[in-house]
């Protein structure tokens, strides 16, 4: 059967977009303002869910004292600043861009100083303690001195006082020396290093180390650098890992036997 095609060049901003359900194409229709890119709406969508809007940080962005400032430098471009103010922003100026009318600091947006005790607020009622609270911050928020602000608020707080010096216990333990040399060996893997890893075998009661480059450490080579060891230092009467792969195979629980 002859097929014949016409090729026919068509412009782009005619060209219509694969509805994901049905992909039945779609007229396309020009935004008449402006395009906002997905990521960045992301990323404000995220705040304005736990704080403010959109248009209050815009808003409170330009009526800041040292904001606008930055806004400006980010548009036109940074030169060489005496201001102190500044110099946070300065020594950040390569991460920072402006999305929707709000300063942003890689994925987090930059808080106007009006907004800053509220969100501080905000970060304690979510996440009460120094270090969920700067965690929950590097996700959303930031302006300089923002760890300082939360420690600072976090020792004017009795519960976060309270569970700071009263942290989970967890149980300790640790491994009784052995009576003597090689009855006890801890083996793992240390690198890569120049395109080596190390297979290192320790001995519990002289703390010697057997170390060994590796270019692969499969089961089978990680067992034959072993035998070897052992050939020449004798059977351990007990061998600790990390349970990584090589060691929970079957072919090394056979060697065990």
């Amino acid at each position: 059967m002859d097929i014949h095609n016409d090729i026919e060049y068509k412009n782009t901003n005619k060209h219509t977009n694969g509805d994901a359900l049905s992909r039945i194409p779609r007229e396309s229709k020009e935004s008449d303002g402006e395009e906002f890119d997905a990521v960045d709406v992301s990323m404000l969508k995220q705040l304005e869910n736990i704080c403010f809007t959109n248009d209050n940080i815009r808003r409170e962005t330009a009526r800041d004292k040292i904001l606008p400032g930055v806004y400006e430098y980010v548009q036109k471009g940074w030169t060489v600043n005496d201001d102190k103010d500044l110099t946070p922003y300065f020594n950040r100026r390569n991460e920072l861009s402006i999305s929707q009318g709000c300063l942003q600091w890689r994925m987090r947006t930059i808080v106007p100083t009006k907004f800053r005790q509220q969100t501080l607020e905000l970060l304690h009622s979510v996440q009460p303690g120094v270090g969920k609270m700067k965690l929950f911050a590097k996700s959303y928020v930031w302006w300089p001195r923002i760890d300082s602000e939360i420690e600072s608020l976090a020792r004017s707080c009795s519960g976060c006082q309270k569970h700071q010096r009263n942290p989970k216990q967890s149980l300790h333990y640790s491994w009784l020396r052995p009576s003597s040399q090689w009855k006890r060996v801890h083996i793992d893997f240390d690198g890569p290093c120049i395109d080596y890893m190390f297979l290192i075998a320790t001995d519990a009661y002289s703390k010697w180390p057997e170390v060994i480059p590796m270019k692969r450490t499969t089961s089978t080579q990680t067992i034959r650098v072993l035998r070897t060891i052992f050939a020449r230092a004798g059977l351990p009467e007990q061998i600790v890992s990390d349970n990584g792969p090589q060691f929970v195979s079957y072919e090394f629980k056979h060697l065990l036997k």
